[in-house]
């Protein structure tokens, strides 16, 4: 893991596509982030990351067991 210490409005850049910048520092602690990058990079919170991610697992495995449950219909 990459460990960086950024003021605000300091940027980070990931690859030659994904720019991160330091938008505001709370008195909390808590770090406003902006993101920019093309749309087809997928930018989601961690707890966001992880239901999408289950909820499709969830479908293809849904999907898997009709598919089986059809072909054995079929013989």
């Amino acid at each position: 893991m990459l460990i960086l210490r950024r003021k605000k409005d300091q940027k980070i850049r990931v690859g030659l596509d994904v720019t991160i910048t330091v938008v505001d520092v709370k008195k909390d602690g808590s770090v406003v982030l902006g993101f920019e990058a093309p749309q087809y990079i997928g930018i989601y919170r961690e707890e966001i990351y992880e239901k999408v991610r289950t909820d499709r697992r969830q479908v293809l495995e849904a999907e898997k067991a009709k598919s089986e449950n059809n072909s054995c219909s079929d013989k």
